[in-house]
């Protein structure tokens, strides 16, 4: 069975030697590859002439110049403040929309707000502790939040899912307005007429959501668990560079991880148009799933190997250490992962840090990896 999950590991990884060797590259570096940009480091301000589409990930990410196409941003506070000819998705604390955007927007984070400078062309989907919409959004509206406000109009449908709802001057939804909260709301008739509005209130028992919280919290421990004694078995060599590659450079590996997923996937394509390739791809969709968690269990490792060396127990020095390492960060990530709304966004900063320090450490080789 270690040989197994050794050798898939390995086939799942080839796939991202691409990705691997365009990390393998100083901090604050920036790539661009016809009129694509890829580019990471700590405070990262895009700017050029010509781009179509961005892809950047750092402490603070801001686009400073327009682009016609797609821009991808993910740092602790993300600012989109030129003119986007396509769509946009971010992630970080802090997700700023701060100018004119073509398409669509999809956005996750602490504070996530559309500025009075900024507008949307298509739909808005916002996830976040506050979510505020203070720009024009023409296409309908999906907003996630504790608290959500709007003071502009909405083109098209709105649905809210939030704890407080507020509406402020110049709020307006042009279509129908379903809201998911825990109290009904008195909407004035200028914002949304009432018969165009459906309310859910939401009625959940304490004891029930604790008793199917832990509940799922042990199924996903004991299998995550069992998957991660067969990981440390299998790739326990890998583990200290990919740790020291994710701790060391934290926002350059999650860049990795988003270019080797991007890789990863872009395989399929490759092959359908190799026509010889095609046989092939069963066997990447059977294996991908194995490579998102490797990923997700390389994040956990480095999680708990950061908090079991304070007690001076190296987690590098033995499989049981680091299977003691692994256990207290699944069960950290678990933890994350019951935080509403924000759990989602956990598990896939996860899976990407896990994926981008593995290709790092397997593609930039021993003494390469461990200076990064």
């Amino acid at each position: 069975m270690a040989r197994l999950f050794r050798s898939s590991a390995i086939v799942l990884l080839t796939l991202v030697g691409l990705a691997g060797s365009a990390i393998a590259q100083p901090e604050d570096a920036a790539h661009r590859l016809g009129d694509n940009l890829y580019t990471g480091g700590m405070d990262v301000g895009v700017s050029g002439q010509g781009l179509k589409s961005v892809f950047a990930a750092g402490e603070s990410v801001s686009l400073k110049a327009a682009i016609a196409g797609t821009a991808h941003m993910v740092g602790r506070d993300v600012r989109f403040e030129a003119p986007i000819g396509g769509s946009l998705y971010g992630a970080g604390f802090s997700v700023a929309i701060d100018a004119p955007v073509t398409g669509s927007a999809i956005a996750a984070g602490y504070d996530v707000e559309i500025t009075a400078k900024g507008s949307l062309g298509g739909d808005a989907l916002l996830a976040g502790r506050y979510v505020r919409l203070d720009g024009p959004v023409a296409g309908h509206a999906l907003l996630t939040g504790d608290v959500v406000e709007i003071g502009a109009p909405i083109g098209g449908s709105a649905e809210i899912r939030a704890r407080e709802i507020r509406f402020k001057p110049g709020a307006r939804i042009d279509g129908t307005l379903s809201y998911w909260s825990d109290k009904t709301l008195a909407i004035p008739a200028e914002i949304v007429s009432a018969d165009r509005v459906t309310a859910h209130l939401l009625d959940l028992p304490v004891d029930h959501f604790a008793r199917d919280l832990v509940g799922g919290l042990v199924v996903m421990l004991l299998v995550l668990l069992v998957a991660g004694a067969l990981f440390i078995l299998a790739l326990m060599p890998l583990l200290s560079g990919a740790r020291t590659a994710l701790v060391k450079r934290p926002w350059w590996t999650f860049l990795a991880g988003i270019v080797a997923l991007s890789v990863l996937f872009g395989s399929i394509f490759v092959l359908a148009i190799s026509l010889i390739g095609i046989p092939l791809i069963p066997v990447v969709l059977l294996l991908t799933p194995f490579l998102l968690a490797a990923g997700y269990l390389t994040s956990a490792y480095a999680l708990g190997g950061a908090l079991v060396d304070r007690f001076r127990v190296r987690s590098s020095e033995n499989r049981w250490a680091a299977l003691a390492a692994l256990v207290v960060g699944l069960i950290a990530l678990g933890l994350l992962h019951s935080i509403p709304i924000f759990g989602w966004v956990v598990g896939v900063a996860a899976t990407l840090l896990g994926l981008g320090a593995l290709a790092r450490r397997l593609f930039a080789g021993p003494a390469s990896a461990m200076a990064a």
